[in-house]
């Protein structure tokens, strides 16, 4: 009774053999397939928090009444051209807040070109 469970066939069958690859080189391309489907699925979803992000930083500025931003704009360029600009600002704290009041300015809506030299002035660039 034994022998009747464990009985292993001696000899394959061609016609199986053949079917198998046939039914593995499918099953690896429906793998593939389902592999570029995730990879592009988690691109989608970065490229939308992304984009959610962006928008949600200057959510906060234009909720502000137009005064008040006019305001906070205005102090802000001004701390930007006056103390930012000077020689002890180029280096430590007073730097890294110098360096975040330009970034900040420059999502303001009323930000013109003349307020983005000032802050692109700050701004650290990538050097070549």
């Amino acid at each position: 009774m034994l022998a009747k469970i464990l009985t292993f066939p001696s000899q394959r069958d061609p016609d199986t053999a053949e079917g198998s690859s046939v039914d593995a080189s499918a099953a690896e391309r429906r793998a593939r397939w389902v592999l570029l489907a995730i990879l592009a699925g988690a691109l989608g979803f970065f490229a939308l928090g992304v984009s959610v992000q962006e928008r949600d930083e200057t959510a906060g500025i234009r909720e502000l009444t137009p005064t008040v931003r006019l305001d906070l704009y205005q102090r802000t360029l001004e701390e930007i051209k006056t103390l930012c600009r000077d020689p002890a600002a180029s280096a430590g704290v007073l730097h890294d807040h110098c360096v975040a009041q330009a970034g900040f300015v420059e999502q303001f809506p009323e930000c013109t070109d003349a307020c983005r030299k000032s802050a692109n002035a700050i701004l650290p660039h990538a050097r070549r």
